[in-house]
Formats: C-alpha cells, sequence, structure tokens
C-alpha cells in the first residue's frame, strides 16, 4: 500500500552531451490458459532511483511499523481473486464454444441437407449448443460466487485500509520532498511512456542507472514492478515486465 501513495510526476527528459539512449519496455503477462497477452495503455516510469530505498529509509526513520493486513482479510482476498479468475475462465469458454456455433452455423448454411458432411456438422452443432448452454450457466454461477465473495469482504477490508492509510499519511509526509532530493542530486529526470496496444512503450534518457517501474491495478491486488537497470548508448535496450518479475501486492 505505501508504495501507492505518490504519483510521480516527470518533466521533460534531461539530454547529457553524451546523447539519448532507448529503453524499450515491453508489459506481457501470461493467462490462465497459458497464453501471453500485451497490456496496453499502462504507464511505465524510468526513474534514475530506487523508490522503494526511500520508503522503506522513511519507515525505519519514522519508527513505527506498518500496520499488517489481518490474515482472514488475505485469505477473503485470495478466494475472491480466485472466484475472478473461474468466473473469467467461463466467459471465455462460451465465447469460444459461441464461435464454434457460429462458424458451424455458417458452414451448414452452404451445404445440401443430403450430403453426410451435413449431417456431422448438424451433430455437431446440436453437441456444441449443449456445451454452450452448461458453459453459460457455469459462467453465470461463477459470476455469483466471485460477486458475493466480493460483497461480503468489502466492510473488514475498508476498515483495514483506512488504518493503514492514516499510518501511511503519518510515515510518509514528507515523500514529495524526499523524492524531489533525490531527483535532483541525480542530476536527472523521471522520463514517463504509456504502453501501445502491443504492449511497448519507448523511453529515451541519458545513459545511468534507472529503475523500471509500473504498476497494474487488479480486483484486489495489483501487479508491482521497480527493476533496476544500466542504461547504456547503442542498440535499444529491451526490458520485458511479466508475471515473473512482478510483486502482487494486496491493495489495502
Amino acid at each position: 500500500m505505501k508504495r501507492s501513495l505518490f504519483t510521480l510526476v516527470a518533466g521533460t527528459a534531461f539530454l547529457a552531451a553524451c546523447g539519448p539512449a532507448e529503453v524499450v519496455v515491453s508489459v506481457q503477462l501470461e493467462t490462465p490458459d497459458g497464453e501471453t497477452r500485451p497490456i496496453g495503455d499502462l504507464e511505465v516510469h524510468l526513474i534514475p532511483f530506487d523508490r522503494d530505498q526511500v520508503f522503506d529509509s522513511m519507515e525505519v526513520a519514522f519508527g513505527v511499523p506498518e500496520p499488517e493486513i489481518p490474515a482472514d482479510v488475505l485469505e477473503a482476498q485470495q478466494a475472491i481473486a480466485a472466484a475472478q479468475a473461474e468466473w473469467q475462465a467461463q466467459l471465455q469458454r462460451e465465447a469460444d464454444l459461441r464461435e464454434r456455433l457460429q462458424s458451424i452455423s455458417d458452414e451448414l448454411d452452404g451445404l445440401n441437407r443430403g450430403m453426410s458432411r451435413y449431417s456431422a456438422l448438424f451433430s455437431e452443432f446440436n453437441d456444441v449448443e449443449q456445451q454452450l448452454n452448461a458453459a453459460s450457466r457455469a459462467a453465470q454461477r461463477a459470476f455469483e460466487t466471485f460477486t458475493e465473495l466480493q460483497e461480503g469482504n468489502i466492510a473488514q477490508a475498508d476498515s483495514v485500509r483506512i488504518v493503514r492509510e492514516a499510518w501511511a499519511d503519518d510515515a510518509f509526509a514528507e515523500i514529495d520532498l524526499a523524492f524531489t532530493q533525490r531527483l535532483d542530486a541525480t542530476g536527472l529526470d523521471i522520463v514517463i511512456d504509456t504502453t501501445d496496444a502491443s504492449g511497448v512503450a519507448g523511453l529515451r534518457v541519458p545513459p545511468g542507472t534507472y529503475w523500471v517501474h509500473a504498476r497494474l491495478t487488479q480486483v484486489n491486488t495489483e501487479l508491482y514492478w521497480n527493476e533496476r537497470v544500466e542504461v547504456v548508448k547503442g542498440e535499444p535496450m529491451v526490458i520485458t515486465l511479466n508475471t515473473a518479475n512482478a510483486e502482487e501486492r494486496p491493495l489495502i
């Protein structure tokens, strides 16, 4: 939670005498069925200092530990995430079956009823239609389970969030100033780009040490990246952000 409090604002990239280098950031996440999908419209920050280290040092200086999230709240959120994944899987199955049904229907329209191919397709049509009806019912049940779990967790999660946010307001009251001082010390700027439909963002910065920062909000969690990179001139540096190098954190 603590690192979601401050939104970095970038200025124009500082161009060093030696000229800028290019960093290409690709955000690709694995779907439940094992495929990879690009994440578009996601802000990616290239920061010339470690923002996590700033938060950590301020927490130590504050002297009071961050209030923990109760185990039962975390368990409830995990159950919500699992229910959402099941609902999305059932929706995808429903969509796939609907597409197959339409494909069979289109082919049947061009066949003579007396053809053996027609008979085989007609039989498959009936079978797929039954599967589609079952998938639709399963998707509805999954949605109801997801909604019930989510609504049942709202009040408890909100009470925990209020306590943690109050702590963070005190612990990180000077975070804007701390970030500004770190940035001034580097003589560089924060550079921001947004990923396109293919999940790619391009950033140009002077060579140096940076941290690639991004976060992707999900239902009750977020995927958080803060990857250190050494940027040098030459060929564009390609950085991939994915599930494997993300930290999944509860949104409380």
